[in-house]
């Protein structure tokens, strides 16, 4: 059976929709990764920065980096049977699944990557039945 995803994906959630045969199917993943936290006070050029909150920056960011792997990999997990997928987003997430993809040798199943803003589910579900539609006729 042939199954095609496409996937409009920030750091905060993944909104993943199935198409085969049988129908479509849609899936949300929360990513619950909190946004890294501004510096708060002097920075390093203007003077009065201390090193403690530098070391703590350092491991925000390592947590940050850690927490959004668990996240893409839960993303994975869900899309890897694809014979076709779509991935969408406005920001970096889209290019860093991509690139975990690609680590874990799923990168040919990857038709497009796209910018596409925020949207709503209806539209991203008429967005992604007209690429498949266009693009990828199977069956």
């Amino acid at each position: 059976m042939s199954k095609n995803i496409g996937l409009w994906i920030d750091h905060r959630k993944a909104n993943i929709m199935f198409i085969t045969e049988s129908g479509e199917e849609t899936k949300l993943i929360i990513s619950n990764v909190e946004r890294q936290r501004r510096r708060l006070g002097g920075s390093p050029l203007k003077g009065a920065f201390e090193r403690i909150r530098f070391s703590n920056d350092i491991n925000e960011k390592r947590n940050f980096k850690i927490h959004l792997s668990i996240y893409y990999d839960s993303v994975i997990a869900c899309i890897q049977n694809a014979e076709s997928i779509l991935i969408m987003g406005p920001g970096e997430a889209k290019h860093e699944l991509k690139a975990r993809m690609e680590e874990k040798k799923l990168d040919e199943k990857i038709s497009a990557v796209e910018t596409v803003g925020f949207i709503t589910e209806n539209r991203l579900k008429r967005r992604i039945r007209d690429f498949y539609a266009t693009h990828h006729k199977k069956g």
